[in-house]
């Protein structure tokens, strides 16, 4: 169903509402989208009144709480390209087109990174030009620490960030948690011709040292597809083109972290970023093949995604955990701050009235980009599997006694008493004939089958005499 408002004038203004930036109609899918085509046979609906909008799906106006002590961000920040650093230098290659269009994507994306309140975020489309005091990177950690306090976020520098014009990148809050050893990159030509190179830091927690490596993604994606014939031409599997290459990055990486590439000598990796592939399709499979846990599919189901594509609902993003991280993550979840919000509402000032360049825009976190933030709580330290051993494990073995052993229910087995029978019953395992249950009760059995067997041969003897 289409909202027509009859008119074919491009960028009108005013437009069928006044505020649209506080519309609620913005929100897909309850948006009316002017610029999207449609087919002759859709229906059309042209009103003849003002339209009145319900508001069915209101902003999420904070982050979703996802528990633990620490919390890990990942999200796409739209091609953050700052120029020459200095105020000039646009229009970049990608990115904003105009210093002014470049301040108003800036005061966006501090709003979503401050937003998620997140100790470690993962970054996603950050201009590619190092760490320079004029670089991308450096810009924006200076304007995420003007909008808190001086050193309040840093960033990592690893030893590699590729030949692409975007890569990604890592800050963190330096009160929160600490880098252990230097960030690193995986230089694999073969692997990531077609990606971003994956980046790798361990951290440790400021409160309790304990520690975990976050691994940052960017898959190739399924756009500008090569012939079908070739192994990345699209297969008609919905899995689109370029699948062959984002599976072999998922091999390599994961075979990577397996080696523990920072040299921490901690077992615990986070898996995150936009790997451009859907929760069923290969790449994810693959990673979840080698041990790892798909956080939003155990944490939100069927009913997440991260990105919409042409009125489809689906996530790109991802998070997976390790078998040893896995039972330490206390949630995950997206912030739906960029999906469901129309682009008009972006940073960009192009094709847009004068009116419409001011009315449409918010210094907010809404339509900071394209995709929404992703969000993962830890308890670092809290998994069974890497608690210190317990006294009981070396105790000296306890001697059998006559009074019957009895366990203490857990907190997810709490099966009905077993009432007492007058008759004891002794379990002897295959690989100790001798048993080891009631002495007692086993000696009084022979001493009563030695006496039956003693009467029997008295009175065989007897009749014989």
């Amino acid at each position: 169903m289409v909202l027509d408002d009859a008119n074919l004038q491009q960028n009108r203004d005013p437009w069928l509402s006044q505020g649209l930036s506080d519309n609620p109609c913005n929100r897909r899918p309850h948006q009316a989208d002017r610029r999207r085509r449609s087919p002759p046979d859709e229906y059309r609906i042209q009103p003849t009144a003002p339209v009145e909008f319900v508001f069915a799906d209101p902003r999420p106006e904070t982050a979703p709480d996802v528990g633990g002590t620490l919390r890990v961000a990942s999200m796409n920040v739209l091609n953050y390209f700052n120029g020459d650093g200095a105020g000039g230098g646009f229009p970049t290659a990608r990115g904003a087109a105009t210093e002014s269009e470049f301040e108003r994507q800036r005061q966006k994306i501090i709003q979503s990174i401050i937003g998620t309140n997140a100790d470690v975020i993962g970054l996603l489309e950050v201009e590619n030009d190092g760490f320079g005091t004029d670089s991308a990177l450096q810009d924006l950690v200076n304007g995420l620490n003007d909008a808190t306090a001086p050193g309040t976020y840093a960033f990592v520098q690893p030893d590699y960030t590729g030949t692409d014009l975007i890569t990604s990148a890592i800050v963190y809050r330096t009160a929160a948690v600490e880098p252990v050893g230097a960030a690193i990159a995986l230089d694999d030509s073969d692997a990531f011709q077609l990606a971003r190179p994956p980046v790798v830091q361990t951290f440790a927690a400021i409160a309790t040292g304990e520690r975990f490596t976050l691994a940052v993604n960017h898959f190739k994606s399924k756009g500008s597809c090569p012939s079908v014939a070739s192994a990345n031409g699209d297969k008609g599997d919905g899995q689109s083109c370029w699948n062959a290459g984002r599976v072999e990055s998922a091999q390599a990486l994961t075979a990577w972290l397996a080696t523990d590439p920072t040299g921490s000598g901690d077992p615990d990796v986070l898996i995150m970023g936009d790997l451009n592939s859907y929760m069923q399709e290969d790449p994810i499979t693959m990673i979840e093949a080698a041990g790892y846990t798909n956080l939003l599919e155990k944490y939100v189901g069927d009913e997440a995604y991260s990105y919409v594509f042409f009125g489809q609902f689906g996530n790109l993003d991802h998070a997976l955990a390790n078998e040893s991280l896995a039972g330490q993550v206390t949630g995950a979840a997206e912030w739906h701050i960029n999906a469901d919000e129309a682009r008009v509402l972006d940073y960009t000032e192009a094709y847009k009235t004068e009116n419409q360049i001011d009315i449409f825009y918010q210094v907010d976190p809404f339509r900071a980009a394209d995709h929404d933030p992703l969000l993962v709580g830890l308890q670092l330290g809290s998994a069974p599997a890497t608690a210190e051993p317990t006294e009981a494990v070396t105790a000296e073995p306890i001697p059998p006694t006559d009074t019957p052993a009895t366990m203490e229910p857990t907190a997810e087995s709490t099966p009905e008493p077993i009432p007492p029978t007058d008759v004891p019953v002794t379990a002897t395992p295959p690989d100790n004939p001798s048993g080891g249950g009631d002495d007692g009760g086993l000696s009084a059995i022979l001493i009563a089958i030695v006496a039956l067997v003693a009467g029997i041969f008295g009175v065989f003897f007897q009749r014989r005499k």
